[in-house]
Formats: C-alpha cells, structure tokens, sequence
C-alpha cells in the first residue's frame, strides 16, 4: 500500500507536537464505535469532521495547524484510495492511501494540514470502507515575538462541584519508548490495589511486544492498545484469563506459534470477560494441537475478532470451548487452514452455551476431518452464519455438526464441498434442532437426521437430505421449485 499526503502550505512556522496517540474517530457500529458516525464511508463521499477541543477521544487545542495521523481502512468492498485534506479547500488529486477489495486492515500514517476552522476531510472514491483514525501529534504556529512577563495572579474562583471522576481513574501506559513502563507483564505486576473500586487501564502504544511467556488478566484491569499496530507476539500462550475476571481485551493483535494465544479458564464465581477487536495469527505448523482460543468454563464475549490459524500435526481450531462455559461470539471472522488431521472453525462440547451472530467460518486444506462448527451436549444459537468447508483430503467434511444438543438456526449458509461421498452440510445426531431462512449445500446429504427432531423451514436445499421425510416446511432448490425432503 502507497502513502501519500494531501496537504497544502500553510504561512507561517509550525513545531511538532508529538502526543499519547488518541482515536479521533472509528466508523465502524457498536462499542466499537468512536465519535458520531456509526457507518462505513461510501462512494464518493466527503466525510468531514471537526478536530480542535474534545472529539472522540483526542483533545486537541483551539489553533493546531496540522495534524499528524495513523489511519486504518477497514472491510473494503472495493478498490479505492482515500484523500485527507483541509474543509476549506478544493480536493486535492493526490491520494493519502490505497486498497484492493477485501485488503486485511493496514496502518499508514498520514499528516494533514488543517482547515480555518480546525476541520478536516476525509474522500473516499469507489464502493464502502470503515475508517478508524488515530492521531499522534500536532503542528501549532511557532510565536514570532520573545514572552513578555507575567502578570499578576488574579483571585481565586469559586471551587466547582465534585465531577462524577473517570472510570478507570488509572491509567498505565506502555511503549517500547516513553511510557511508564516497556511490557506488560511489568505494567500488571506494579498494580496491587485492583478492585471493583479502583479499576485499571494498561494503554498499549504502537509497536510489537514479544514475552514468550505469556501474560495473565488481573480482575478489574483492562488491556487496550492502539489499533492492529499494537502486536502482542509469543512462541506460546499469550493471555490467559484465569478465575472469576471482570477485564477487557481489546484493540490489538496477536501472533503465536504456539499451541493456544489465548486460555479462559474459570471454575467458580461470576465473571465478565471481553475480547473485542482483536486478530489472532497462530502457526501451529510445529506444534500437535493449534487453538487460537481455548476456554474452559466461565463466561465471555468476543466481538469483531478476526483468527487466522495454521494447523497442527493433530487437531487445529479456532475455538475450542469446553465446561460449563457460556459464550457470545459477534461478528466474527475465522479461518482455519492447513491441519494435518482434525479441522475445526468452532468446537463446542459439554454443558456450555455458545451463541454465533454474524460469523464467518472458513476450513481448508485438512487433511483429517474438517467441521465448520460442532455442539455436543449443550445449545447454541446460530444467526447469520456462514460455514465453507473444503475437504482437500479430508476424510469427513461436515459444515455443522450437533450432537446431543439443542440448536436454532437462522440464517445459516453453508457450502462444503470435497469426497461427495460422506459428509453433511448439518448433521444432527440426538438432538433438537430447528433451521430457518438457510442455504445449504453438500455433494453427500444437505441435510441428516440421526435420531432425534430437526425441522427446516423456508430453506434453499442443494443436495439430498436423509431422515427427513415430513420434517421440511417451505424448502425449495437453488433454482428455487419446491424441493420435497426425503
């Protein structure tokens, strides 16, 4: 990706003001969002936001000529390039930065002068894109006359009444430069006093911090950094969650080459766990059993995660949940590529509940059994899910799994697709299962029933189903005729 600047001269000398990077505005929807636009740029539009004083989380003084700027395009739909440029002039033909279609999120720093006014504009050109601007310093006007002497100190005012304070009130920063301390396993030591009371955020400046040995989440204590520029790299776990926690993981990236970034492990007590906004790579091409995410018990949220994992010599996941676990997982995106024996996109078992909304899976290239999602001996509930599955030289290709469970599905999409001779696109063995407003596809069965109840109602089906004779409402082929269940 090319970067470019937009600006224009501007009279006068201006000195560099370098500050603990701030986001000034993120587009994309939910407790993700920063600032006042909960949606992506589109074609052709001119996106222009204010910058002096108190916007999104940046505060900036009244006067700043310029900015300096790390600028983040997100979920393109098409190929585009982004300008930034002063409100108050005409757009500029130079591009700031550059994207395909469906390009991974990249950083690249931009620095803009300011309109008059302290606004500043954003053009995108062709299709949909997120934004998520960071700002890293500012340019002030250099005072051409030497400071004249103080004057005298004028009364005291009345003091104000007491603020509702900030919530963390503590705030620790890290960098591998500047900040108070240079990892994180030193930011967590030096807090003691962590409580429902006296909670903590350790901010994570730009930059890649590698700790083979991991870290564990203090309860109370929020970990956040500064975009997919802030990389958390180990040769084995990363974070581990242990105990009834009540922390946030967000705003950052993982790589590992070890067998599980990620570890939740709760037994007792009530917890509220977050992990939200983070990408996870693990290479597992040296180790037997690759999961990007392993949790055993307790409770958690994951939100807008992005997990890319290489297979094992044994087993690869991107989830493996297990116990008595209770999990959300909301606009996700997983990709599970290249194990050598068992695949699995998410792999849930035991008495937990695991609910999908709006999740990607994708498995390729194993050379075992390869499952899109799996539920044994719990219930889930999947919404806006998509599974593709390719069997490479599996020896099973199943899109979803559920055995001994209770599931409802709506909107599910499934193509799997490898040995038309085994496999399903949703296998159901003992359990309850209800299918709605779907599309599934499978050389082998779209559907089978193994005991148990499932229905399927207003359903695309391509490929025979098996046992589910009087069990289909409304289900019709790809070229949309009625399909009867057999």
């Amino acid at each position: 990706m090319i970067a470019t600047v937009a600006t224009a001269s501007s009279p006068g000398a201006s000195a560099f003001v370098p500050i603990t990077p701030c986001r000034l505005f993120d587009t994309r929807p939910g407790d993700i969002n920063v600032g006042s636009r909960p949606s992506p740029l589109t074609a052709g539009e001119t996106y222009t936001v204010p910058t002096w004083g108190s916007n999104g989380n940046c505060l900036i003084p009244v006067g700043a000529t310029g900015l300096s700027l790390n600028i983040v395009a997100i979920s393109p739909t098409a190929s585009s390039f982004l300008t930034v440029f002063p409100a108050d002039v005409t757009r500029p033909s130079a591009s700031s930065l550059n994207w395909v279609a469906g390009q991974a999120p990249t950083p690249n720093a931009v620095t803009a002068r300011l309109g008059a006014d302290g606004q500043l504009s954003f053009y995108n050109l062709a299709g949909t894109v997120d934004l998520a601007v960071d700002i890293v310093g500012y340019y002030e006007t250099i005072g051409s006359g030497a400071t004249g002497p103080a004057g005298p100190t004028g009364p005291a005012g009345p003091t104000g009444p007491q603020g509702p304070g900030v919530d963390p009130a503590r705030v620790i920063w890290v960098a591998e430069s500047g900040g108070d301390f240079t990892t994180i396993s030193a930011a967590l030591a030096s807090i003691t006093d962590n409580d429902a009371s006296h909670r903590y955020l350790i901010r994570v400046a730009p930059g890649r911090y590698t700790d083979n040995l991991g870290f564990d989440m203090k309860d109370y204590v929020d970990i956040q950094g500064s975009g997919p520029t802030t990389v958390l790299a180990s040769t084995g776990s990363v974070v581990e969650f242990s105990g009834p926690l009540h922390s946030r993981l967000s705003d950052l990236a993982i790589e590992s080459t070890g067998s599980y970034p990620v570890f939740i492990q709760q037994t007792t007590g009530t917890a509220d766990i977050t992990v939200s906004d983070v990408s996870i790579s693990l290479d597992g091409a040296g180790t037997s059993s690759a999961w990007a995410v392993w949790m055993s018990g307790g409770h958690a949220v994951f939100d807008d995660l992005r997990i890319h994992v290489v297979g094992g010599s044994s087993k690869a996941r991107g989830f493996l949940i297990e116990g008595n676990s209770v999990v959300t997982m909301r606009h996700l995106s997983i990709d599970v590529v290249d194990g050598l024996a068992n695949c699995h996109g998410v792999d849930a078992n035991g008495s937990s509940t695991v609910d999908l909304l709006d999740v990607d899976i994708s498995v390729s290239g194993c050379g075992g059994t390869a499952f899109g999602f799996t539920r044994y001996s719990g219930s889930s509930s999947l919404e806006d899910v998509t599974v593709a599955v390719t069997g490479g030289s599996s020896d099973w290709v199943e899109g979803v799994r559920i055995d001994t469970s209770q599931v409802r599905i709506d909107g599910l999409v499934v193509h799997a697709t490898g040995d038309p001779s085994i496999g399903s696109g949703v296998y159901a063995v003992d359990s309850t299962v209800v299918v709605r407003g779907s599309d599934v596809t499978h050389p082998h069965f779209s559907f089978f029933r193994n005991d148990g109840a499932m229905h399927v109602f207003d359903t695309v089906i391509s490929g025979p189903t098996i046992f589910m004779s009087a069990s289909c409402t409304g289900t019709l082929t790809p070229s949309l005729t009625p399909y009867t269940c057999a």
